[in-house]
């Protein structure tokens, strides 16, 4: 069955959309956005441009109540509160639009095509400008009362920690992703520290650290290591609460996840029971992909049920 449709993965700081056919993603492409401003109406052009679309798919960094509502999206100020399907669905000629948390829609990715595949329960983080959470139980995303569940990037590992953008202290998104990555660059400033990469914090690419990492610099590796502390933390109560077949990490962050993996196991092995020690933490396979892949056979998936 040939149905065509998009997927598009919005983040905090750029967007990724690519089409797919059923048999394979292409067209895939990657631009800037600036999330204060509307960065929309290039993608509705786009998409109303295509012929024979049947369906798309949005992964949007946030929590959307119902399905529509954009409740709560820190890292995207031009959406919150906003009436997704006003904002989008409605300017669309296509009818099968269908919008989901970003990590949401990277977890769906990883279920069909990667380290996920055939996975009963599984639990996937996105490392990027923040954290985003899913969990998969009998095989079908939980999604918690009204869509509100399972926002992992804002669960507590340091209740005297950085705040974060959510206005909570010490979430773990303020480890464990970019934003993370310039508070422990900033504190290491404020500490006196003389360093390339304490010179202005608040530009700072985690490549860039990760390239310094790669290269034995000790700043850059125990930025890394409180990554994985943080990560340590969380994912040891996680596996309390869901017992999963295994963790899987992605996101653009996750191009270090060699340096940091040996710490979140440090700190994981310390606060479990013996009976969970061994669940896998994986790469994710699909990398920074993912999002609009998974975009796109969420959406394909869902109009090929009403055919």
């Amino acid at each position: 069955m040939k149905i065509l449709t998009a997927g598009i993965d919005i983040g905090g700081t750029r967007v990724k959309l690519c089409l797919f056919d059923g048999n394979k993603f292409f067209d895939e492409k990657i631009f800037e956005i600036n999330p204060e401003e509307d960065f929309l109406t290039g993608i509705i052009e786009y998409l109303n441009g295509i012929e024979e679309l049947e369906g798309v798919g949005f992964g949007i960094p946030g929590v959307i109540e119902d399905g529509k509502i954009l409740k709560f999206a820190p890292n995207l100020p031009f959406l919150f509160g906003k009436n997704l399907e006003k904002e989008i669905k409605e300017k669309l000629k296509v009818k099968n639009v269908y919008f989901d948390n970003d990590c949401h829609m990277n977890a769906y990715g990883e279920w069909k095509l990667g380290k996920a595949k055939g996975l009963e329960c599984f639990i996937f983080l996105t490392l990027g400008t923040g954290v985003g959470g899913a969990v998969f139980i009998e095989k079908k995303l939980f999604r918690g009362y009204k869509n509100l569940g399972a926002e992992f990037g804002h669960i507590t590992v340091d209740p005297e920690g950085p705040v974060c953008n959510c206005g909570n202290r010490g979430c773990l998104e303020s480890y464990a992703s970019k934003n993370g990555i310039r508070n422990f660059l900033f504190k290491k400033k404020k500490e006196g520290a003389q360093h390339f990469l304490t010179k202005n914090p608040e530009k700072v690419e985690p490549e860039v650290v990760y390239k310094f990492a790669k290269n034995g610099d000790l700043l850059a590796l125990e930025c890394f290591k409180y990554i994985g502390w943080a990560l340590g933390i969380a994912l040891s109560d996680f596996a309390k609460v869901f017992s999963p077949q295994k963790f899987i990490i992605g996101g653009g962050i996750a191009n270090a996840f060699e340096i940091f993996y040996p710490y979140i196991l440090e700190e994981y092995s310390q606060r479990v029971p013996s009976y969970l020690l061994n669940i896998p933490v994986e790469k994710a396979e699909l990398s920074d992909k993912a999002g609009m892949y998974g975009a796109c056979l969420y959406a394909y998936d869902r109009v090929s049920e009403k055919k």
